[in-house]
């Protein structure tokens, strides 16, 4: 037993190597993990690598970009810079925690219904044909709006938005797996439904699992972004980069930094993670090779 268990180990960390290795060689995706750590790394140190108070209202109004403020000043003299910094921090951990939030509960579901299907099945697969009939960022818009604007209620409205799709992908995934001769030997030497599911299946539809929730948290984010641009997302003055923008639509022509640098870190950061997404699933998928 102890020599099955050996190789067993061994052969998932020499799987994890060659994982690791694979994605390294994708070099988009480690482009996207250097711009991604860089975000981390200033979201995280933000009290300190910010150079002014994000939310100090000063006299010092409509600066452009210089030595002292180096993304300019807002119409209520904060500077940009260190509000990009902090907004950082908000826009990442909505993307992180709605993930969670539709990960968890989406894989949930799907496990249960592709394991047990039957009418518990029909149920599960109806309620989330119903979720997807709505347009996510509609049906988040529903959410926060009987929920009410806040950054709590607006990670609860991207995370509900987002189960239809875990719950989908893992449901199918797991219909394939039941299928597999690992599973009915499993079955045969009687072991029990619950840890057959999270000893064999769960781990070999991880894959997949793993890719959409990268994939995820970039479309978390835009989501946000497009929520807090109107007006749905985190309340005044919290620094967020979509409200950033929705307050500086009015000084388009008169100060470009407003717009430029916050959607610039929209996008970047983003970008990053849609590349890290790429990188894992050519890493992940052996017959993408």
């Amino acid at each position: 037993m102890n020599r099955s268990g050996g190789n067993i180990e061994g052969g998932e960390s020499s799987r994890g190597r060659d994982v690791f290795r694979s994605f390294l060689k994708h070099r988009g995706a480690v482009v996207g993990l250097l711009i991604l750590l860089l975000f981390i790394v200033s979201a995280v140190g933000a009290p300190w690598l910010a150079p002014h108070d994000p939310y100090d209202i000063s006299a010092e109004r409509l600066l452009a970009p210089s030595a002292d403020h180096f993304f300019g000043t807002d119409p209520l003299g904060r500077d940009v810079f260190s509000r990009i910094i902090y907004g950082g921090r908000v826009s990442l951990q909505v993307g992180l925690v709605s993930v969670g939030i539709a990960a968890l509960t989406g894989t949930m579901l799907g496990l249960i219904a592709g394991f047990v299907e039957g009418p518990l099945d029909n149920v599960i697969m109806r309620a989330m044909d119903i979720l997807l009939a709505f347009p996510g960022i509609l049906l988040a818009i529903v959410v926060v709006a009987v929920l009410g604007p806040s950054l709590t209620n607006l990670m609860i409205a991207i995370g509900i938005a987002s189960i239809p799709m875990y719950t989908r992908l893992v449901r199918g995934s797991t219909l394939a797996a039941k299928q597999e001769e690992y599973i009915l030997a499993a079955r045969a030497q009687g072991m029990s439904d619950v840890r057959l599911i999270l000893r064999h299946i769960l781990p070999n539809i991880a894959s997949p699992i793993i890719v959409l929730s990268t994939l995820g948290v970039a479309s978390a984010i835009l989501s946000a972004a497009a929520l807090s641009f109107l007006g749905l997302g985190p309340r005044p003055p919290t620094a967020e980069w979509g409200s950033m923008l929705a307050a500086s639509r009015n000084y388009i022509r008169r100060a470009w930094w407003l717009v430029a640098f916050p959607g610039t870190s929209i996008t970047l950061c983003v970008l990053a993670i849609n590349m890290i997404g790429d990188g894992l699933r050519d890493a992940l998928d052996p017959q993408l090779d």
